[in-house]
């Protein structure tokens, strides 16, 4: 005989449409505060802090969705490309330009030197990832002269750009470290 357990019956999917709705909207709101932040104070200047704190959540709760970072990568190489690639052309040209140019390139240092720290700070990370790795993994991530060679030069669309990133991000940080690695932890 088949008789159903009163004390344990069967387990119900769990649906909940409106908490799933909430957390879709929560994820927007992140995503353009993420866009308007990175867009008005360049990679060094945007902080989770700022993004939290225009996308109306915790910190943590932007962390959660740090993964994000190809997408950001795609969306400002997409923007930035062209505008790096004219001021470093016209760098040798006039001195304001040079400056432009060292002051655009120090940015982006900075960010490569936070997102290697944030990415260090979060448990997890191999123990074979070192600062200076990391940082250099994120320098060509998110130099716009990465995304003009592989949209323009390789043809990837900026969807494989994306994924590209992504996968660039888990073949460099997540791997053990091959001997050119290890030499620059």
């Amino acid at each position: 005989m088949n008789i159903a357990d009163p004390v344990n019956p069967p387990a119900r999917p769990y649906h909940a449409p409106q908490r799933a709705a909430a957390a879709a909207r929560t994820r927007e709101a992140i995503v353009a505060a993420a866009k308007d932040v990175f867009e008005r104070l360049g990679w060094s200047g945007a902080t989770m802090r700022a993004v939290a704190d225009q996308a109306g959540v915790s910190v943590k709760t932007v962390e959660a969705l740090y993964r994000l970072h190809a997408h950001h990568t795609r969306s400002i190489g997409s923007r930035a490309a062209p505008i790096f690639w004219v001021v470093e052309q016209a760098a040798s040209a006039h001195p304001d330009i040079a400056a432009l140019w060292a002051q655009m390139s120090g940015n982006r240092r900075t960010g490569a030197q936070w997102a290697a720290a944030t990415l260090l700070a979060k448990p997890g990370v191999p123990p074979h990832i070192g600062q200076r790795y990391a940082e250099e993994v994120f320098w060509i991530a998110i130099d716009p002269g990465t995304y003009r060679s592989l949209t323009l030069g390789r043809g990837l669309s900026p969807d494989d750009f994306e994924a590209w990133v992504g996968n660039f991000y888990t073949r460099m940080l997540l791997h053990e470290p091959g001997p050119a690695q290890a030499a620059t932890q």
